[in-house]
């Protein structure tokens, strides 16, 4: 594929302006905890983010329509897109990336009410995070 000026331009302030978030919180008048990935545009001009726009419709994306991505399909599409780049990001950045990819490809087992059987699958899946949060950090 063939990126104008232009496309690199977007590409570049895409990889400046995206942060990737991950949220593991006890539920708030639910049961058990709840995790949430997604992927959020930072402040931009009307300019830069047309640059944006560009490059991000050359892989079938939008970032016009939402500052904040969260549907796991189109935040799977944009982890997928934007995987080449990832060593050009900073170390926190990158890290957040990775635990975003890493919390799609790994969601937290959903643990039904008053069955406690299943709570080895819960505490498994939080060792792994746990442990892959450290490696990360390293």
């Amino acid at each position: 594929m063939i990126m104008s000026n232009v496309a690199y331009i977007g590409l570049g302030l895409i990889l400046n302006k995206i942060r990737y978030h991950t949220v593991v919180a006890i539920r708030k008048g639910g049961y058990g905890y709840k995790a949430r990935c997604y992927i959020k545009r930072m402040k931009c001009s009307d300019e830069q983010l047309k640059c944006m726009e560009i490059w991000a419709n050359m892989h079938g994306l939008t970032l016009m329509e939402t500052t904040k991505i969260e549907n796991k399909e189109n935040l799977v599409k944009w982890l997928d897109v934007l995987e080449p780049y990832i060593h050009l990001l900073d170390s926190d950045i990158r890290k957040g990336y990775l635990r975003v990819k890493w919390m799609c490809e790994n969601p937290m087992p959903r643990i039904p009410k008053n069955m406690h059987r299943y709570w080895n699958q819960f505490y498994d899946w939080v060792r792994a995070w746990d442990a892959y949060n450290e490696e990360i950090d390293d």
